[in-house]
């Protein structure tokens, strides 16, 4: 937040403006004193106000004026809603305007930042015609993409102190602004999910099913999302789970 002239600043502005002379009190407990004070309260909170404008104006930051940047971007559309926390409305709405357009791998890899998610797009050249117009995302996986805490400044009072943040607001993204005579795929890069996974599992969000590698760090209580209840026994390390 950018920051003001103070009260105390715009009272001393505005008693240097007074003529000399005994009547012209300087007191701050004067009755010209008091008035002098009121007038400098309003002054600061008027430049303040002004100030805050500059941010107000950034879909980034903004806060009073979002909902005038999503009328104005003809928010909500199909790819977002109003329910979301305020980070997330901004970050919709800051994407939106930036999505003039674009054919090549850099501007979609941008659109996803603004978004909040690190990509990497691999693309199949020499595929022949069957793949030419394939394209694959490359989703990242971090705590930060995928973790959205409450922040002081960034959420308001409503919002859930953390949440998981899916990306089907992502997948839209691209979907809508992809070259339409191409098919775009989608998956995770990163850190195992958790102990229970190698390193090689990898999940393809766009195609049904889970598949990859798993190891033998099962029980009985653990559920896949694709399934169900498993036991310790079930699982071989070169084991794959279709839906």
């Amino acid at each position: 937040m950018i920051s003001g002239r103070s009260v105390s600043q715009y009272l001393k502005l505005l008693q240097s403006l007074l003529p000399r002379g005994m009547t012209w009190s300087r007191s701050s407990t004067s009755t010209l004193g008091q008035f002098l004070s009121a007038i400098a309260e309003e002054l600061a909170r008027l430049e303040l106000a002004a100030l805050a404008l500059l941010e107000e104006r950034d879909t980034q930051y903004t806060s009073s004026l979002l909902e005038d940047h999503e009328y104005d971007l003809g928010l909500p559309d199909e790819c977002s809603t109003l329910g979301e926390t305020l980070v997330q409305r901004r970050k919709q709405a800051h994407a939106k305007l930036i999505a003039l357009g674009g054919a090549h791998k850099q501007y979609f890899i941008d659109l996803a930042a603004s978004l909040g998610y690190i990509v990497t797009i691999q693309e199949y050249p020499e595929a022949g015609l069957a793949s030419i117009f394939h394209w694959h995302v490359s989703i990242n996986y971090n705590d930060d993409v995928y973790l959205l805490w409450f922040t002081s400044n960034g959420s308001v009072s409503g919002d859930p102190i953390s949440q998981i943040v899916g990306m089907d607001l992502l997948e839209c993204f691209l979907a809508r602004y992809k070259p339409a005579h191409t098919r775009v795929f989608f998956g995770l890069l990163g850190p195992e999910f958790g102990q229970d996974f190698d390193l090689s599992f990898n999940s393809l969000l766009s195609e049904p099913g889970t598949t990859g590698s798993f190891d033998r760090a099962f029980n009985v209580s653990f559920d896949v999302y694709y399934g169900g209840g498993f036991e310790f026994t079930a699982f071989s390390v070169a084991f794959n789970k279709q839906a």
